[in-house]
């Protein structure tokens, strides 16, 4: 093991003290419904939005990584953060709200599909598609449907079908500071540059190279004007 191996080590340790310290964490062994990988990670059962919100800003839990975990209900690799931080997001199980005029709910992540079913009989609606198992959380399909997105078009599952997206997400989230509202913006105007470059393919006569990198090359300059930013604050 090398040198920079031992230090990355020590910084994770001294990481999970601290977040164990201002969070109650369990580690645990972790795989989707279909146990078809499995992991080991620091699972904190988050009681509230301001706790997930503490968690998601909390240098130690970003410096390991952090996901957030449903029912566990996926045929897959559920959730899986090696060595990381899990919030496990099944106790935010309230119906917040539900809308007969709009016929909208508003639900915490942790709400199943059972629990919502029950919620909208009492008021005389149901859900247009009911999944599988009724036992998936909202939360966790809502994550599912990202994923699902980019099968649309090849209509199924294969390898590098993302593209290199899930980098561009991570930058997004990066650049916005780890803000919701922020990051929402950062991703949209990634999306719209990727959607530039399917037009710029047939009416440009640039490199098709060129053109299919656009947001690629955004993503790069993002980075190096936010890194730019923050030595400039750390020198000042």
């Amino acid at each position: 093991m090398s040198v920079a191996d031992r230090s990355h080590l020590r910084g994770w340790a001294r990481a999970s003290t601290s977040i164990r310290h201002q969070h109650p964490a369990r580690q645990r062994r972790l795989a989707g419904w279909g146990r078809a990988s499995f992991s080991r990670a620091d699972v904190i059962t988050a009681g509230s939005i301001a706790e997930v919100g503490a968690l998601l800003s909390d240098p130690g839990a970003a410096q390991r990584g952090v996901l957030a975990r449903g029912a566990g209900r996926s045929y897959g690799d559920a959730a899986q953060s090696t060595a990381g931080v899990v919030i496990d997001t099944t106790a935010l199980t309230d119906v917040l709200e539900i809308d007969t005029e709009r016929r909208l709910a508003r639900v915490q992540a942790g709400v199943t599909y059972a629990a919502l079913l029950g919620a909208l009989a009492s008021h005389g609606f149901t859900l247009p598609v009911i999944p599988g198992t009724r036992h998936v959380t909202i939360g966790g399909a809502i994550a599912g449907i990202g994923g699902a997105a980019l099968a649309f078009d090849q209509h199924q599952f294969q390898s590098g079908m993302s593209g290199g997206r899930g980098f561009i997400a991570l930058a997004a989230v990066i650049v916005s500071g780890r803000r919701p509202g922020r990051a929402v913006l950062a991703c949209t105007a990634f999306a719209l540059l990727d959607a530039s470059q399917i037009i710029f393919q047939g009416k440009s006569r640039a490199s098709h190279d060129l053109v299919t990198a656009l947001p690629y090359i955004a993503t790069l300059l993002s980075l190096t004007v936010l890194g730019r930013r923050q030595r400039s604050t750390v020198s000042v």
